[in-house]
Order: structure tokens, then C-alpha cells, then sequence
């Protein structure tokens, strides 16, 4: 009879066991499945929002495009933008249909998304119609910029919703994972005791396992936590990576334009070196495109001795007629400044990013200073030589509070966010710092200071050099 008992109390121990091992694995790869839906399901939300967003500054750039040259084949990128931007919202309102508060922010983003694009065909009709004077009085009313605004507004709040929830729903799972596991070690410590009959052995293996199972789901909770910053980081190489792409298709549109200046030679002289420049600027764009991607993989700075005088005799070649006739470009440098090493591609691409930005404030109209210097112990960096390149326009300016959140990526749906944060991160790169002045009707300055590989003392001769005109830093000695 006792023979018997201890039988059935080993069967019950085993089945006990095997049930424990069986549901364990079957929970943990439901768990499993159930976090990598959630996951694909808020990025592919979060993918789809950037897409709207970015289909509608397509929109915006192709109907600005024709607004200021009258050339109808910016009318393309305007087309397949407001198409893509409705296919986008569609498809969000397909991705949230189990989830009312975020159809009712996907209605709001309808609603929104069609106010811009409304704000936009009216433009482009009037520019269709041959009043491009009334189409440039609209742009320059920065409505454009309002209708923006509320989009993206809602697109943020998507977003967050999605983070949220899958917050949320991490921590549901990780709760009744915690109480699985306390069901299947006590089932398992129970089957144990059967079969093995020594309870004391089994109460300290079952504590031995609880304690593991602890540092277990605090590994698991910290590996969590690296994989969300991995996406996210993820997240802005490839949104850096469709900058770069968007870029690369403008630069091709500014081929085109230059091809079809050639063919058009009412002055062949001036037109045909005109392509060339426009054709040369778009071969940098190119490179400035390779230099984003390759930013994103963070790649090293390639320095070389460069000469600041012919960098921004090179620089006017290029930007004058990409900036357009309104915007005169003036270039004020010291006589005899000194060569540095940098970084002269980068060092390019943050100067056209400036002046493209400086000319967005102006409208397509106004002054564009460069103004290049050398210092000596400026204040906002360590005692040394330093080149000081300062652009100013005489656009429409900022608040005080404006220049602090400047430089922050993907802050507007202008490239003046990810233009400046490029331009800060290479000026600090270099060992340098940005700085930037600004005030409401009175433009913006943009300060950047990069080292130079010489003495303190060697430079002395250039304090009694010429100033250029413009407003320096009280803390440089110039």
C-alpha cells in the first residue's frame, strides 16, 4: 500500500513537473509573440505618421517651387505629396481602427492635413492662373507655416499616444508574466517535493530559483530599456536617411533646371556658365547627401589645410544663383587670414545650409553677410586661436527664446532645425562652438568659431587686423 502511495505521489510529482515545463514555454512564446506585435504595430503607426508629414512638406516645397520660378514641373512633386499624404492618413485610420482616441486624432489630422493642402491648391491656382504676384503675397503671409503647425501637432500627439499604450500594455504582460511564473514555480516546487520527499532541499531550491527569477526580469527589464533607446536611435538614422533622399531629389530637379538652361541660350556666355555653377552646385548637394548617411553611420571628418578666402570665393560661385536675384551676398573677410584644418566639405555644406536658411527668413529678399575674422579667446570656449565665421540676414528674426531651441533636430518642417543641429554638431566636432543672436525685425546672426593650429603668440599680428563690418561677440578680440 505504501509502495502504492509513493507511485502515485512520483506520477503527480512528474505530471506536475512536465505541466509546469509545457505551460512555461508555451506562455513565454505567447509573451514573446504578443510584445514583437506590439512593437510592429506602433512602429509601422510612427512610420506612417513621418510619411504624412513628409508627403505634406513635398506638397509645400513643389508649390513654393513654382511659385517662384513659374516652372510647371514643380507641379509634380506638389501632386504626389497631397496624394501621398492622404493615402498616409487612410492608412493610419486603418492601423488605429481598434482605438477611438486615436481615430479621433487621425480624423483631426485629416481635417488638418486637408486645411494645409486646401491652403496649398489655393496658391498654386492662382500661380496657374498667371497672378503669381498674388501666390508670392500668400507665401509670404506665413499662413503656410500655421497650416504646418496643426498637423504636426497631431501627428506628435499619434505618436505619444503609441508609446503610451505600448507602455502600458509592456507592463500588463510583465504583472501577469510575474504571476505565471509564481504559478509555475510553485506547481514545480510542489512536483519536486513528490518526487524527491525531502521538503527542506525543496524550499531552499524553490527560493534559490524565486531570487533568479528576480535578477531575471531586472536583466530582462534593463534589456528592455537598451532595445527601446536602440529603436529610437534606429528611428533617426532613418529619418536622417529620407532627409538625405528627399535632398538627393531636389538636387536632381536643380540638374534638370540646368540642363534646361543650356538649351535656352539667349545669352549663351552668361547662361551656359550659369549651368555650369547650378550643375556644380548640385554635384556638392550629392556629396552633402553621402555626407548625411554617412553621418548617420557616424563616420570621421576628413581634414584637410584649406584657405578661408578662396573657400567663400568658391562659396558666392555657387550660392548667388541658387539664392536668386533678390538676396544680395556679401562677403566681408580680414586681409591676410591663416589657413586652418578642417573639414572642407562639411565645412561647405554648413555654409550653404545657412544661407539657404537665412534666405527662407528674408523671403527671397534681403542681405546676406559673411563675415570672416580671427579671435582670441572668445567666452564661449577654452583660451586659444579661433576663425570666427558669422552669417547675418536681414530677415524677420526670432524671440529670445527662439535661438535656445534652434538647433534642435526636426524642431520645424523648415530645414532650419536639422541645418543648424548639422552645423553645431560639426562646428563641436571640429572643437569649436555655434552661437546664434537673433531678435524680432531685426534678422539673425549665426556665430561659428573653429580652432587654429597655431600658437597664440603667432597670431598676435592679426589683433590690428581690419574688422569686417558687422556685430562681434564682446567676448572676442578680434
Amino acid at each position: 500500500m505504501r509502495n502504492a502511495s509513493l507511485w502515485l505521489l512520483a506520477l503527480a510529482g512528474a505530471l506536475l513537473l512536465a505541466f509546469a515545463i509545457a505551460y512555461g514555454g508555451l506562455r513565454s512564446s505567447a509573451e514573446r509573440i504578443e510584445a514583437e506585435r506590439l512593437q510592429d504595430h506602433v512602429r509601422a503607426v510612427q512610420i506612417e505618421t513621418w510619411r504624412v508629414l513628409s508627403a505634406l512638406e513635398d506638397a509645400e516645397t513643389g508649390e513654393r517651387g513654382f511659385v517662384i520660378t513659374h516652372d510647371p514641373e514643380y507641379l509634380a512633386p506638389y501632386e504626389s505629396g497631397r496624394q501621398a499624404a492622404q493615402a498616409g492618413v487612410e492608412e493610419l485610420s486603418r492601423l488605429t481602427a481598434g482605438d477611438p482616441v486615436q481615430q479621433l486624432r487621425v480624423e483631426a489630422l485629416r481635417q488638418a492635413s486637408g486645411a494645409k493642402l486646401a491652403e496649398l491648391a489655393t496658391t498654386v491656382a492662382l500661380g496657374r492662373g498667371g497672378d503669381f504676384a498674388g501666390a508670392v503675397a500668400r507665401v509670404r503671409g506665413g499662413s503656410d507655416k500655421r497650416r504646418m503647425d496643426e498637423p504636426r501637432a497631431v501627428i506628435e500627439a499619434i505618436g505619444a499616444r503609441e508609446e503610451a499604450e505600448l507602455e502600458s500594455r509592456r507592463l500588463s504582460l510583465a504583472d501577469a508574466a510575474q504571476d505565471e511564473k509564481t504559478f509555475i514555480y510553485a506547481m514545480a516546487a510542489v512536483g519536486a517535493a513528490a518526487l524527491g520527499g525531502v521538503a527542506a532541499a525543496v524550499v531552499r531550491a524553490a527560493k534559490a530559483e524565486a531570487r533568479a527569477a528576480i535578477e531575471k526580469e531586472k536583466a530582462k527589464r534593463q534589456a528592455l530599456t537598451r532595445l527601446a533607446h536602440a529603436q529610437r536611435m534606429e528611428a533617426l538614422g532613418q529619418l536622417a536617411g529620407d532627409v538625405a533622399h528627399d535632398f538627393n531629389n531636389v538636387l536632381a530637379a536643380v540638374q534638370s533646371a540646368a540642363r534646361v538652361i543650356a538649351r535656352r541660350p539667349d545669352d549663351p556666355e552668361s547662361v551656359s556658365r550659369l549651368a555650369q555653377t547650378v550643375s556644380a552646385a548640385a554635384e556638392r548637394g550629392v556629396g552633402v547627401t553621402q555626407r548625411l548617411l554617412a553621418f548617420a553611420r557616424r563616420a570621421d571628418m576628413l581634414t584637410e589645410t584649406v584657405d578661408p578666402h578662396e573657400v567663400f570665393a568658391s562659396l558666392r560661385e555657387i550660392i548667388s544663383p541658387t539664392l536668386g536675384a533678390g538676396v544680395e551676398v556679401r562677403i566681408l573677410a580680414a586681409p591676410g587670414l591663416p589657413k586652418f584644418e578642417t573639414d572642407r566639405a562639411q565645412l561647405e555644406t554648413v555654409l550653404t545650409t545657412l544661407a539657404t536658411n537665412a534666405c527662407e527668413a528674408m523671403a527671397g529678399v534681403g542681405v546676406l553677410t559673411f563675415a570672416v575674422a580671427p579671435c582670441v579667446d572668445p567666452a564661449q570656449l577654452r583660451p586659444g586661436a579661433y576663425i570666427r565665421i558669422s552669417v547675418s540676414d536681414t530677415g524677420r528674426g526670432t524671440s529670445p527664446e527662439a535661438p535656445a531651441r534652434a538647433s534642435e533636430p526636426f524642431l520645424t518642417a523648415k530645414p532650419q532645425g536639422l541645418g543648424l543641429a548639422m552645423a553645431r554638431a560639426f562646428a563641436e566636432q571640429s572643437g569649436g562652438a555655434l552661437a546664434i543672436e537673433s531678435a524680432v525685425g531685426r534678422g539673425a546672426t549665426i556665430h561659428l568659431w573653429l580652432p587654429l593650429k597655431q600658437e597664440k603668440s603667432a597670431l598676435a599680428r592679426l589683433d590690428a587686423a581690419e574688422e569686417p563690418a558687422g556685430a562681434p561677440l564682446a567676448a572676442d578680440r578680434v
